[in-house]
């Protein structure tokens, strides 16, 4: 009677053993092995973090529940023997190799420190002990440099530690400005007092002053926002299509100056790409398409769910068409119905910015153009400039 208590007391033991850590195995990468890609781009620093991980998965969250298993066979192997000496030698063995490999693999550390300690090994420079891996800081982003004569840089910035920040509108209103992928919005937008869903009049493109209207929002990045300037009339053709005119841009990256510098991709069209700038955007770099929009759904704050731009910027580069700045940005829209959704909030916004910069978009447009056999075929505008 003694031995079958004795025998259920271990099973039970066991196996409450190994639920316990088997279920702490299921949880144990709930934030994932790799340390970044999310908010920040991955470093150099972030591989020693990786191996880090791995080691600490391996011997925490792997050996152990693995080592459990093989006890439990070892042992049932034993208790239902019988006297069977092949599946006794068989239960010593899993228990004997199970407890050594354990051994090895948590005796490990310490022999390689007792080695290093007997040869006398120090750190160099001032470095970090041979077991103790580098803690990794917010990686700074290089601000980008506008093309030919201005567009303004990103600036680089800490989603962590300040997600969002004052800012003065154009319209020299009070406004939020938010931390997107490491880089400060291009965008923004005016802080609504009001009730949400309120509307107020705005001047949309320039065409007067109650030509466009905006409804007090809410989102969790930005808080209550006032939306785009959205068109009342848009039959009524202001702006001209495409947001501009077809006379070249007279200052700023688009202009005939800047895109004829010898290391522009378009010196020797300057003055027609200059004409195409100014119909899609008005050199506006932050030109967002009141035409173009996502309207299936996923868009990200601070857009309406079911309403955000695919055509950005100078040259109104059609990012669910087209990559920029080494993004896949197509591969953040899905067509489905006739209507774009968003799948992928995080690489949709980082292609806005990318194509609100201006030495950005220029270098799509001029990988467009050539793809197009060097024609301006691809932009709706170049009929209307004539430049077809």
């Amino acid at each position: 009677m003694r031995r079958i208590l004795t025998t259920l007391f271990i099973i039970v033991l066991l196996f409450g053993l190994g639920g316990v850590l088997l279920g702490d195995m299921a949880h144990a990468q709930s934030g994932g092995l790799v340390p970044c890609g999310d908010t920040k781009a991955c470093d150099l620093c972030d591989l020693y973090v990786l191996v880090k991980n791995i080691i600490d998965f391996i011997l925490f969250k792997f050996i152990l529940p693995v080592a459990v298993i093989s006890l439990l066979i070892g042992g049932i192997l034993l208790l239902t023997s019988r006297g069977n000496p092949g599946q006794l030698e068989t239960g010593k063995a899993a228990l004997y190799n199970t407890i050594i490999g354990i051994l090895i693999a948590f005796a490990a550390w310490v022999i390689i420190s007792t080695l290093l300690s007997t040869i006398g090994f120090k750190n160099f420079g001032g470095g970090l002990p041979w077991n103790d891996f580098p803690t990794c800081q917010a990686r700074i982003v290089p601000a980008f440099t506008g093309g030919g004569g201005g567009g303004g840089g990103a600036e680089a910035c800490d989603p962590t530690a300040t997600p969002t920040r004052a800012c003065t509108t154009t319209s020299g209103g009070a406004g939020t400005q938010a931390c997107l992928n490491g880089i400060w919005d291009t965008a923004c937008f005016e802080i609504c007092t009001e009730n949400l869903g309120d509307t107020q009049a705005c001047n949309f493109m320039g065409c007067g002053p109650a030509s466009g209207s905006q409804v007090c929002t809410e989102n969790a990045t930005y808080g209550k926002v006032w939306t785009t300037c959205q068109d009342n009339n848009p039959g009524d053709n202001c702006p001209a299509a495409g947001g501009g005119t077809c006379s070249p841009v007279s200052i700023g990256p688009c202009s005939v100056s800047a895109l004829s510098s010898p290391s522009s991709c378009f010196a020797s069209v300057a003055n027609q790409a200059s004409q195409i700038c100014g119909a899609e955007s008005a050199g506006n770099p932050t030109r967002e398409s009141t035409v173009d929009r996502a309207t299936g759904g996923g868009c990200p704050a601070p857009y309406p769910p079911n309403n955000c731009p695919f055509s950005i910027g100078l040259f109104q580069i059609n990012i669910a068409v087209h990559s920029v700045a080494g993004l896949n940005c197509p591969s953040a829209f899905q067509l489905s119905g006739g209507k774009y959704v968003i799948v992928n909030q995080s690489l949709y916004t980082s292609c806005v910015v990318a194509a609100k910069n201006a030495k950005s978009n220029i270098k799509a447009a001029c990988q467009v153009y050539a793809e197009a056999g060097n024609t301006w075929k691809d932009w709706s505008t170049a009929g209307d400039c004539n430049l077809l």
